[in-house]
């Protein structure tokens, strides 16, 4: 694969750029930034999105991970309505020593992982006492 050329850059839209998503983004929309070899970590509840297991080796990875250990993780089929009429993708949950080194070796396997950004700081506003607060 060629790299994109630095005038095109710009004004190309590229495939497998990582997209860091706000922490206030919901389940469902994260369904619809991934595509194939893509997958999305939210680091707070230890849950990994991905909408295709058969191109993005996800339980082939996480199977040679917890072969020599009884690792625990919850896999649910998650749908984009009430009706569970229009599947959106999966959410693994996963035990905390499972993390790192499952991002670790999805990344070695070519996977684009995606994060929940930190939500900042709320600010208050200056007082009028100082302006400068």
């Amino acid at each position: 694969m060629h790299p994109v050329p630095d005038h095109l850059r710009h004004h190309t839209p590229v495939t497998g750029q990582r997209r860091d998503l706000p922490a206030s983004t919901s389940e469902r929309q994260i369904f619809y930034h991934l595509g194939v070899g893509q997958v999305f970590f939210n680091r707070q509840k230890r849950c990994l999105y991905v909408s295709d297991l058969n191109q993005t080796p996800v339980l082939s990875v996480l199977a040679q991970l917890c072969a020599q250990t009884t690792q625990h993780y919850v896999l649910e089929t998650l749908y984009l309505d009430v009706h569970h009429y229009f599947f959106g993708g999966y959410r693994l949950e996963l035990a905390d020593s499972l993390c790192k080194p499952l991002l670790v070796a999805l990344r070695l396997k070519g996977v684009m992982i995606s994060y929940a950004l930190a939500e900042s700081a709320p600010t208050k506003p200056p007082s009028p006492d100082n302006p400068l607060d």
